[in-house]
């Protein structure tokens, strides 16, 4: 989705503590360099704890300071902008709507929400502020210690582009917790574990959301999920991207298999004194072809966890590279590719109950013809069809 490069912007973030204070600096300072008019206005009515040193973006000199009131004036000071701050939580839906309006001498100004909120209720809130906007743009922060996401909902001419948090994890729209006005103070001392490094990894998501948007003027992410143990990010990419991306796929694995049935065509295991690689290479041109198709067939099979080896073998031989996937608790499979020894000219698969299965089901031939005529849909379809097979029918296919 595109987005004016000339529209003046108003940023209303809703959070000042684990992600929101980290979001912070590089949001004033990301503002600061666009060529037209920019307001932030950041609300919280928490202030500043000991114990937020450990992972919030505060110093002890903060301490006893509302949170709100110290981001917009340390960062809005720094880059020479206004600050503006609502030393309050947000828990009404007339004030939360006034404040994402466009200014009324600027109808044109493109609001932005970011939900850097730490409760379910305040999500609720937003998305019924969001459902009901003209244009606006809500992007949702969450994460607990090691995990999280980042869903960016669009709003444009009264229509959804984009689902919002609510709509991406409805989980978050039941009634199941309250705004931090309603919570006691013991039942405010509690809070989910959360890490600095949960709450660095939704920021950086978040302000590159904003760069998209604000600075190169498009976005094609819906939303992104993360861990910090795996130091992962996975992007949901928008349909259209999504169906691009699908259709070069399968072009370039068309290509892959002609090539990897050319390849096989040689004499693989000949030598005549050169390097095991083969003559010209083409025994390591096989390995890393067929390496690079299979797990792009992984991908594509969606499988929750799978491998690809190589097994380089002898010089007589071909060697051969295998694909073992998972799509649940024993239904996966096993996919070998090695230069044919009889006229048949077939690659070996078998359905397997788990990684280390290395004998599994009764074996199964794919014509070596499917990789010549480049009939990656119909591979796909022969593999798949093992999917919905039971752990017992895996064992007797």
């Amino acid at each position: 989705m595109r987005f004016a490069l000339d529209k003046p912007v108003k940023i209303i973030m809703l959070g000042a503590g684990g992600t929101g204070g980290h979001v912070a600096p590089h949001l004033y300072r990301l503002l600061y360099t666009l060529p037209r008019p920019v307001r932030v206005i950041i609300a919280d009515g928490d202030i500043v704890e000991q114990k937020n040193l450990v992972r919030q973006n505060f110093i002890s000199a903060d301490l006893g300071r509302n949170k709100a009131q110290v981001l917009a004036e340390r960062y809005a000071q720094a880059f020479g902008m206004e600050a503006q701050y609502i030393p309050d939580f947000i828990e009404d839906e007339g004030k939360l709507t006034e404040l994402v309006k466009p200014d009324l001498f600027s109808q044109r100004e493109l609001s932005i929400l970011i939900g850097a909120v730490d409760n379910n209720k305040s999500r609720r809130l937003c998305h019924q502020v969001f459902t009901k906007a003209d244009n606006l743009i809500y992007i949702d922060s969450g994460n607990g210690e090691y995990t999280g996401q980042v869903v960016c909902g669009i709003r444009r001419n009264e229509r959804t582009y984009y689902k919002p948090i609510g709509e991406a994890y409805p989980d978050v729209l039941l009634d199941t917790d309250k705004f931090p006005t309603e919570l006691s103070c013991a039942q405010a001392a509690v809070s989910a574990p959360q890490s600095i490094a949960a709450n660095i990894m939704a920021a950086a998501a978040v302000v590159s959301y904003l760069y998209n948007i604000l600075v190169l003027g498009s976005i094609e992410t819906r939303s992104v999920t993360f861990s910090t143990k795996t130091v992962n990010l996975k992007p949901v990419i928008s349909q259209k991207r999504r169906k691009e991306a699908r259709s070069m796929s399968i072009k370039s694995q068309r290509e892959n298999m002609q090539t990897i049935s050319k390849l096989v065509s040689q004499d693989l295991g000949y030598i005549f004194g050169e390097r095991e690689s083969g003559p010209n290479g083409a025994k390591k041109q096989f390995h890393t072809k067929s390496a690079a198709f299979l797990r792009a067939l992984g991908n594509d099979l969606g499988f929750k966890e799978f491998k690809v080896t190589k097994n380089y073998a002898g010089i007589a031989v071909s060697g051969e590279i295998t694909l073992m996937g998972m799509w649940g608790d024993g239904n996966g499979l096993y996919l070998q590719i090695s230069q044919p020894i009889t006229q048949q000219r077939e690659f070996l698969y078998r359905s397997i109950t788990h990684l280390k299965d290395y004998s599994g089901g009764n074996n199964r031939w794919l014509p070596c013809g499917i990789f010549t005529n480049g009939e990656y849909e119909k591979l796909l379809d022969m593999l798949s069809a093992l999917r919905n097979t039971s752990k017992e029918e895996s064992r007797a296919a």
